[in-house]
């Protein structure tokens, strides 16, 4: 009977194993089928960090065996990040030294921000248009992510997370600069003011002692 319960316990676990492993995902890329290509895409480095060299990954082959060597001539990649939009340049990744195979492509850019990313496909293959958007989540390709819970000993600020800070303090900043110019040009200003004061007295004080030098010697004796 212990031994009948043990079996029993090593073949529950060897399920769930088993269903764990068919409930998580084969691979952190989006496979897709166009007529008779085979499209594999996602980032190139996994898991995604803001602020840190990435890329567009792309591996084509056809009849699901066969790498297509030339789409860097025909197909143009679009990174979509929201509303915002930016062209990358696909480069052909077939050095094995550097980890590509024969249609393995890749297209630089540096996420700069957290959340999801849309890499957009469109031109020509096999004789077929090709107009495809791939986007990150969790049945695609990992999503950008803050590098902050990864990072030690200190927690530093992505370039993203300065920019945002910069664009909140500058227009404060520039308030502040603009208070204290006004208030030492009003300071100018005054003492330009009494300046001008002081030598209106001073020239009519001159003026008063010419005049009373002149009403003396009129009356030919000293002032």
């Amino acid at each position: 009977m212990k031994r009948m319960l043990s079996l029993a316990a090593v073949a529950g676990v060897a399920a769930g194993t088993w269903l764990l492993a068919g409930a998580m995902p084969a691979s952190a890329h989006e496979e897709v089928k166009l007529g008779t290509v085979d499209f594999e895409i996602g980032f190139l480095n996994e898991p995604v960090y803001v602020g840190f060299q990435n890329g567009v990954f792309l591996s084509i082959h056809r009849d699901g065996e066969r790498p297509v060597t030339n789409a860097a001539d025909t197909l143009n990649v679009e990174v979509e990040y929201g509303t915002q939009t930016m062209q990358v340049a696909l480069e052909p990744n077939f050095d094995a030294d550097q980890g590509g195979a024969p249609g393995d492509y890749v297209a630089h850019f540096i996420p700069t921000r957290p959340g999801k990313y849309t890499f957009h496909l469109s031109g020509s293959m096999a004789g077929q248009q090709i107009d495809q958007s791939f986007t990150s989540g969790p049945t695609s390709f990992d999503e950008a992510v803050d590098p902050a819970s990864v990072e030690f000993p200190a927690k530093d600020p992505t370039t993203g997370q300065l920019a945002e800070r910069l664009d909140r303090d500058i227009p404060r900043i520039q308030l502040a600069v603009l208070t204290r110019a006004a208030r030492a040009q009003r300071r100018a200003s005054s003492a330009r003011t009494l300046a001008v004061v002081g030598v209106a007295l001073g020239a009519l004080g001159l003026l008063t002692g010419v005049a009373a030098l002149v009403v003396a010697a009129r009356r030919g004796r000293p002032a």
